[in-house]
């Protein structure tokens, strides 16, 4: 037995995509050479079927991919990746949790393979068919086991169970839409004593929030509410089992943790107000901060106090006396931005009413040497040549940064 002399447990053989349960090697009576292998390949109905090669032919069969040897497919790491990315995978499943599993499926599809015939899922339907099943039961443990079509005395084979466990099987197969992970019984996870006592504080601790609320709800109203959702939680737990309870504290217990460990800040704010919480802790906004040149750049646009003529120079040189009485005087706007690091005008646009084309203007004025205006204003000896680029920029909402 050369060929699958060092298959494993853990590996995986299948032919024409069906798993092989097992491959028997058959000697010759004279020479005693493997002449043949025997393959159990496992139908699409669960069943067992018999296979016959040469030992050439099973060369042929590796070669050109019909017979897999899929190494190490039942190791628990591949397992793992299965059960994530799988559906029908065994999860952590020993050999013999395999096998045993296999009957199950095998019973339970033979189930439904019969009441397909007409059985009634009953007691009474189940023994009609009984002979009919213990046959077909006894013939795939032979073809399993053994390698055989046909089961004999010298055998031994698992019996058929009750109708009771053959009916209670089959509605769990067929509810699992056929998942035989339905008759694995899963794994008990160790319980971390340690995570568990902070879950049980963190939920004490949301409920408790319940007291920053608009409505104001009072401690007491709280706390008793606590107490009588851990004692209904603690009850749950000892109906399951489960080796953790919550140890439930006094009423004055809880309203000193609201005391100590809920935010007074966000507390206040919730019950009361902003109003209120300004008053109490009289904080004020910081706004956006940043430490590097051109991170973050602030826009907006205000009215000027001072009043000013509604025209230019050269039209009001050009004026009459009475031309220049009709003036209207206004209060101008400017569109300004500033660099939030170092708070440096970068640019800005004074207009009549805050419009798109004036935010467009200082934005353009951000990227450009501005020394210009500090000489036709006749400043001679200093510059204005700030600007940079930047990577965020902070507006209101107003119609002029559409």
């Amino acid at each position: 037995m050369m060929i699958f002399g060092n298959i494993t447990s853990s590996d995986l053989m299948t032919f024409e995509g069906r798993t092989v349960e097992r491959i028997d090697p058959i000697q010759d009576k004279k020479s005693k050479e493997i002449t043949h292998y025997r393959l159990r390949v496992v139908s699409n109905d669960g069943n067992i079927e018999l296979r016959k090669f040469r030992v050439e032919g099973i060369w042929h069969l590796l070669e050109n991919e019909v017979l897999i040897i899929d190494r190490g497919y039942h190791n628990r790491q591949r397992q793992m990746d299965r059960v994530i990315y799988g559906h029908n995978e065994l999860s952590g499943a020993t050999k013999a949790q395999r096998e045993k599993v296999d009957l199950m499926v095998f019973r339970s599809s033979m189930m439904g393979r019969f009441h397909t015939m007409g059985m009634k899922l009953t007691r009474a339907g189940v023994e009609e068919y009984r002979p009919l099943m213990e046959a077909d039961y006894r013939s795939y443990q032979a073809r399993k086991n053994y390698g055989i079509e046909k089961a004999n005395a010298a055998q031994f084979h698992k019996p058929l169970p009750s109708s009771d466990t053959l009916l209670t099987n089959f509605r769990k197969f067929r509810k699992a839409d056929g998942n035989p992970n339905a008759f694995l019984i899963p794994r008990a996870e160790p319980i971390d004593l340690e995570l568990q006592a902070s879950a049980d504080f963190c939920f004490s601790m949301e409920y408790l929030g319940r007291y920053a609320d608009a409505t104001r709800p009072s401690k007491t109203e709280i706390c008793r509410g606590l107490i009588d959702e851990l004692e209904k939680i603690n009850r749950e737990r000892t109906e399951v089992h489960h080796p953790v309870l919550i140890k439930v504290m006094s009423q004055r217990t809880y309203e000193r943790w609201i005391d100590a460990y809920l935010d007074p800040f966000l507390t206040c704010l919730q019950r009361d107000g902003l109003a209120a919480v300004q008053k109490k802790f009289g904080f004020v906004e910081d706004g956006r901060t940043s430490t590097v040149i051109g991170g973050s750049v602030q826009a907006d646009a205000w009215k000027f106090h001072l009043v000013t003529l509604d025209t230019t120079r050269e039209k009001y040189n050009r004026m009459t006396e009475e031309e220049r009485k009709a003036i209207k005087k206004v209060r101008r706007w400017v569109v300004v931005i500033i660099d939030v690091a170092t708070r440096c005008i970068l640019g800005f646009s004074i207009c009549r009413t805050p419009n798109e084309r004036a935010s467009l203007k200082a934005l353009r004025m951000v990227f450009m040497d501005k020394t210009y205006l500090f000489r036709s204003a006749g400043i001679k000896k200093s510059d204005w040549n700030k600007r940079c680029p930047f990577y965020e920029m902070v507006n209101d909402c107003g119609s002029e940064f559409g």
